[in-house]
């Protein structure tokens, strides 16, 4: 997937490449860097062309605009493209065009004329962008690990948050999950200027119609018993980049990196979760298809696709991973999981719950080996 990373300082106008590097890690592509002020480094895995290097910036009326956007994955190769776009309907109609885009994107665009940077996101999907404030510097990411490789030694998480999270019904990313990472939500945008910074809603605009799929190409993925639950624990997790699971995604992450052995770009899923948890749903496809490349489709339906035999059996395997956890001196389990919290787990009578929230556990025991988190 193409993505980008950027920091932006009006005061000591001191941007560093450098840490742009560091934090996006091996695969760059393409960079910008306006009046020492602004910076972004874009990327990702593959070859590119001119159509697909981001980001793009324009001269237009002797000032300089920079924008870098992520799409779909039916547009790769064209991001550029895309970009270069956006920024030629923004000279004529300013944000009004940015409100009309109909496809699911995340958005960096420049404006060195006013010194204004507005990170957005459309009202469809939901592409994930997060930033943060250090040092006097504002930064921003399409995911999390560029933030996390920027903080270094110490990720702020907080606990009760985190506890709640692990503990309640499916949702998106708590706002509160990190004390100094924030997410933007879909439909919503952060306008950054020298007189400070602010999030609104985006007004939703008419846009046209994405092409709607044919009811008979939505299928329901099929669990299999040799399903390394380990596996798909630690790919999720990896997907997300914090903890996120259901008793879904067993079937539904072999299936979409199946499908993209195949060399397909698009497959559309029914999910039982997605009536009563749309945003849960729309956030899951979004990371778990950005993962393989895939666009993931999805259409609520009310049956499920797991057994009660294969609930039972699947909770099996994430009750091993777990007592190797609890069991560990060493892990975050101790700190983090009462004994209250354990009983209210096991005794709840929904093992879809319970597997939704064991394997949440298992991934916070995995997330704090893989990076420098510090509960507060």
């Amino acid at each position: 997937m193409m993505g980008f990373c950027g920091a932006l300082n009006f005061e000591e106008e001191r941007i560093s490449f450098s840490m742009l590097k560091r934090m996006y890690g091996l695969h760059g592509a393409g960079c910008a860097y306006i009046n020492r002020e602004f910076g972004i480094m874009c990327g990702g895995e593959g070859n590119f062309d001119e159509c697909s290097l981001q980001p793009v910036t324009v001269r237009y009326n002797n000032a300089l605009y920079t924008a870098a956007i992520v799409a779909p994955e039916r547009m790769r190769g064209m991001e550029g493209s895309t970009a270069q776009g956006v920024l030629e309907g923004y000279f004529e109609e300013g944000e009004e065009y940015i409100r009309r885009l109909e496809f699911p994107y995340a958005l960096a665009l420049y404006d060195s004329r006013c010194g204004e940077l507005l990170l957005a996101k459309g009202e469809k999907g939901d592409k994930p962008l997060f930033y943060t404030f250090r040092d006097g510097t504002m930064y921003f990411a399409t995911s999390l690990r560029p933030l996390f490789r920027l903080y270094g030694g110490c990720v702020r998480v907080n606990k009760k948050v985190l506890v709640s999270h692990i503990s309640g019904e499916y949702s998106t990313i708590p706002e509160e999950l990190f004390c100094d990472i924030r997410p933007i939500r879909p439909s919503r945008r952060l306008v950054c200027s020298r007189f400070g910074h602010t999030e609104v809603p985006a007004p939703v605009g008419v846009g046209i119609k994405e092409r709607q799929s044919d009811m008979d190409s939505f299928v329901m993925p099929e669990y299999s018993k040799k399903t390394d639950m380990r596996r798909i624990l630690t790919d999720s997790l990896f997907a997300f980049d914090y903890p996120q699971f259901d008793c879904f995604m067993p079937s539904l992450l072999p299936y979409v990196k199946a499908a993209a052995a195949d060399g397909r770009t698009e497959v559309d899923i029914l999910d039982s979760l997605a009536d009563n948890y749309a945003d849960y749903s729309l956030e899951r496809a979004e990371r778990i298809g950005s993962l393989y490349g895939v666009d993931v489709r999805v259409s609520a339906t009310a049956d499920a696709c797991v057994s009660a035999r294969e609930l039972k059996a699947m909770e099996k395997q994430i009750d091993t991973v777990l007592s190797e956890y609890l069991q560990s001196p060493y892990g975050v389990s101790e700190s983090l999981v009462s004994d209250e919290l354990l009983d209210e787990i096991y005794d709840d009578k929904s093992v879809q719950r319970r597997i939704h929230r064991k394997g949440m556990l298992c991934q916070t025991a995995m997330w704090f080996e893989c990076y420098n988190l510090v509960l507060v």
